[in-house]
């Protein structure tokens, strides 16, 4: 008779212990599914914000306020002479003053007199800039000067010379044009007519075309 009581006893405990098991089982399983979905949308970026990522600013930089692109410098030759550290000749800005070039030669020596040079003059392509020793006298030059060949000269000179006067020469484009004004602005002024022949495109049969309509 007592057996016969434990036994529903003893059946309430094993279910009783069943049911928990369950219930931990099921409640772990919620867990890990739920920590897994937080992790999938921390690392998932929506297509939205993926395309302002990829164009941030497009739409706080309106393109009508953008600064435009600078544009692209000039340069000019100077040529310095006298009393100055480092004579010979000098690239420059085409907005450079005397007292630019002057520091690109190295600056004044102890016989420089420098009450007869101008300073603040704006220098020109193929300026010569001679600076006087103390006691010495030279005309101040204020102004460039008009043309910087003789007026009866008609040839190209292909250190000052625009592309449109280049292009006037025979069998040089307006390719061979542009790489010539590029060859001088890189290296400086052509030394001489056979320096030509450093040029893409230009090869003898050329230059014994122009070398008689040319000048340095």
């Amino acid at each position: 008779m007592k057996y016969m009581l434990e036994s529903p006893k003893r059946i309430f405990i094993i279910a009783l212990l069943l049911f928990l098991i369950f219930f931990i089982g099921f409640w772990m399983q919620k867990k890990e599914e739920s920590a897994w979905n937080t992790t999938q949308a921390l690392t998932i970026v929506p297509e939205s914000l993926q395309d302002e990522d990829e164009h941030p600013n497009e739409e706080l930089v309106p393109p009508e306020n953008m600064e435009s692109l600078p544009e692209k410098e000039i340069w000019v030759y100077v040529d310095v002479k006298g009393a100055v550290d480092k004579p010979g000749v000098y690239k420059v800005s085409e907005n450079s003053r005397v007292q630019d070039v002057v520091k690109k030669a190295g600056g004044f020596t102890k016989e420089a007199d420098q009450m007869q040079i101008n300073l603040a003059l704006k220098v020109w392509d193929q300026m010569l800039l001679y600076v006087p020793e103390q006691g010495e006298e030279i005309e101040i030059v204020s102004t460039p000067v008009i043309s910087s060949q003789d007026s009866t000269d008609h040839r190209i000179n292909v250190n000052t010379a625009t592309l449109q006067e280049l292009m006037t020469l025979n069998g040089i484009g307006e390719k061979k044009a542009e790489a010539i004004i590029k060859y001088r602005e890189e290296n400086g002024p052509f030394i001489s007519v056979e320096e030509l022949l450093n040029i893409s495109g230009i090869g003898e049969g050329i230059l014994s075309k122009i070398r008689e309509d040319i000048s340095l």
